[in-house]
């Protein structure tokens, strides 16, 4: 009913405006109505390609976090790249321009990667590895303890000039 009336008023008002024929103006509302719906289409099939917040922190964490762990110099560079992950995810946290939904689903990601961690702590985690996982709990209970406090580390400069051998 009330899309009746609304068509009503639409069509008497444009009819009022523009002169046009009834016929006109009922071929302009059929028209926008196809417009609207195919809009309205094509929003839902965009939202459903996209990944939401916790499947993107997830897959973000079980590659870097939760992936085989590497030793030597590929472990140095996962480890760091870790480290790089858990900052960026404290400093998204604490972002007031993202919505409270996003900043909730970081929130929850963190809290899952700290469990993770203490089982991790727990189990065959040794030397670098174990050092590397309890300083990521002791920052992450910093962050959660006082959020707006926590300072993520900057990352370390490269020293100035060419590189040795460049």
């Amino acid at each position: 009913r009330w899309r009746d009336v609304a068509a009503s008023w639409v069509g008497a008002r444009v009819m009022a405006e523009t002169g046009a024929a009834p016929a006109d103006v009922e071929a302009r509302i059929a028209s926008a109505e196809t417009e609207l719906r195919r809009e309205a289409e094509e929003a839902r099939l965009r939202d459903e390609r996209q990944a939401d917040t916790a499947a993107l922190l997830d897959a973000l964490i079980d590659t870097t976090w939760r992936g085989s762990r590497r030793d030597g110099q590929r472990g140095a560079i996962q480890r760091a790249t870790n480290q790089q992950v858990l900052d960026r995810l404290a400093k998204s946290m604490q972002n007031t321009g993202l919505s409270a939904d996003v900043r909730a689903q970081l929130l929850a990601a963190v809290r899952g990667l700290n469990g993770w961690l203490a089982e991790r702590a727990q189990k065959r985690a040794g030397g670098d590895w174990k050092a590397h996982y309890d300083l990521a709990r002791l920052q992450i209970s910093a962050l959660l303890a006082n959020p707006a406090e926590y300072k993520p580390a900057e990352p370390p400069k490269a020293p100035p000039g060419s590189p040795i051998g460049g």
